[in-house]
């Protein structure tokens, strides 16, 4: 086992057992001393929250408890990333040049770097084989949710074209294809939270997709199965909203709203602004000021016609004069009609529109190019 990888991994057990609480990882405290209290909290724990692996005969074989949701197992790859000095500075994208631009196959030192990562490669692929995906983002805050998993998934999709890469290189192209079907999961795992920015990370990583499965199409041919595996990763995203952004229009159309209402009821309306309006450009103290002087009551009518853009966004959005549609209600919220509120909470649906139409169109030339390619025999 590679050295520096058992030290890491131990490294960073040592750190969670410190951030447990963990008596034996604390110098002169006894592992198994409990207080009272202690003991009792942990006989309250109820059995629903226990994961066990239950019953586990050692003649075999072992059924292991199915993961049904994929953002435990992705954290653990981002965990083992972060801990790993060797990786700091370490820039996948510049290994990943296109046509006309330098060689596919990566260099001797490109081929190290990867090879270094192979554990975090083996928890991405694993973590991308989950169907289920809950981020558990915390609405609560409103606009001050964060999602901190999208950097690291999209770095994650980096590391993983650039292991298929290394796969075409050594000729193992099923290996090859399992990560492009991999960053195909990663994209449906992007858009699962309901957030729009979410849903166009979602687009982009698919794009990246389709744009490395091309680039690896002008290398090799590919059997019909693995053709088919990438079909059907393609054939997994959603017909009618591939990306979840419908979806994202409409859940921060409700959630956004009922979260200011939330906060005017509450009495923090004004300190909400003032986080709102630091993030925005372009706002003057007269626009917050009437924000403020606005009752409770002109508060909810506000936020309910600030709702109704959302929903009347929704009701062409699959037109073909979408786009054009979105920007006439874009001009409609600055005359007012879709009161205050709407003036700094909407964002630009129309690119958002646009973002989506070029997504499906991504999609859809990549099919094209595999049912076109030709394909090589199979074994």
């Amino acid at each position: 086992m590679n050295h520096r990888r058992t030290t890491t991994i131990a490294t960073l057990a040592a750190g969670l057992a410190l951030c447990a609480g963990s008596a034996s990882a604390q110098p002169g405290v006894e592992a198994n001393r409990e207080s009272p209290r202690q003991a009792a909290d942990t006989r309250a724990v109820p059995a629903s929250h226990v994961s066990l692996v239950g019953d586990a005969p050692l003649d075999g074989p072992v059924v292991w408890p199915a993961k049904e949701n994929a953002a435990p197992v992705y954290w653990r790859a981002f965990m083992l990333y972060v801990a790993d000095e060797a990786f700091k500075g370490t820039d996948w994208s510049a290994m990943l040049r296109k046509p006309g631009e330098g060689d596919y196959a990566l260099t001797e030192a490109e081929t190290t770097a990867i090879e270094g990562a192979e554990g975090v490669i083996a928890s991405l692929l694993k973590a991308a084989e989950v169907e289920g995906c809950d981020w558990e983002v915390d609405y609560e805050d409103g606009i001050g949710a964060l999602l901190p998993h999208l950097g690291p998934l999209r770095n994650g999709t980096r590391m993983l074209a650039v292991d298929a890469r290394r796969c075409v290189g050594e000729g193992d192209l099923d290996g090859a294809v399992d990560r492009l079907v991999a960053m195909h999961a990663m994209a449906r795992h992007a858009r699962v939270d309901g957030v729009l920015i979410s849903s166009l990370v979602s687009v982009a990583i698919a794009a990246f997709t389709t744009d490395q499965t091309s680039a690896m199409l002008g290398q090799v041919a590919l059997t019909e199965a693995q053709r088919d595996r990438l079909l059907a990763a393609i054939e997994a995203y959603d017909d009618e909203d591939p990306f979840a952004i419908k979806a994202a229009v409409r859940n921060e159309g409700q959630w956004l709203t009922a979260w200011l209402a939330e906060m005017s009821r509450e009495g923090r309306l004004g300190e909400q602004l003032d986080v709102i309006f630091d993030f925005g450009e372009g706002v003057d103290a007269e626009q917050i000021e009437r924000l403020r002087r606005m009752t409770d009551e002109e508060i909810i009518e506000d936020l309910r016609r600030c709702r109704q853009f959302y929903m009347d966004v929704l009701g062409f959005w699959n037109e073909r004069d979408a786009v054009d549609r979105a920007e006439v209600l874009s001009e409609l919220i600055g005359q007012g009609h879709y009161g205050r509120f709407a003036e700094f909470l909407v964002p630009s649906l129309t690119k958002v529109r646009e973002s989506d139409e070029r997504g499906r169109g991504q999609l859809e030339t990549s099919v094209r190019e595999l049912m076109q390619e030709q394909l090589a025999p199979s074994n």
